[in-house]
């Protein structure tokens, strides 16, 4: 069973990759009505394919930001990035 997800990117929205000593890693995206996280299917497992999952993400990222930049030219030399350090929001997720 497949499960649809899609949201829209707003400037208040945190992401942020938690990583752990005992397993895999969590990503998040907060923002206003929204809490989405993803990680490996067994965190304590990380397997081949959750990497080469992670990459090809990776990958679709990098064609969505340049694909923003298109539309949004004066950004091309804004490459700010935000790094959240702050675990407390994810207490409870994992």
């Amino acid at each position: 069973m497949a499960t649809d997800i899609s949201f829209h990117l707003t400037g208040g929205m945190h992401v942020v990759c938690h990583a752990y000593d005992d397993g895999g890693p969590i990503l998040a995206i907060h923002g206003e009505g929204l809490h989405f996280s993803m990680s490996p299917l067994h965190r304590a497992d990380v397997q081949p394919e959750d990497v080469r999952a992670a990459r090809a993400l990776l990958a679709a990222m990098v064609d969505y930001v340049d694909q923003c930049q298109r539309w949004c030219p004066d950004t091309h030399d804004d490459n700010t990035v935000v790094i959240d350090t702050d675990d407390s929001a994810m207490a409870g997720v994992g």
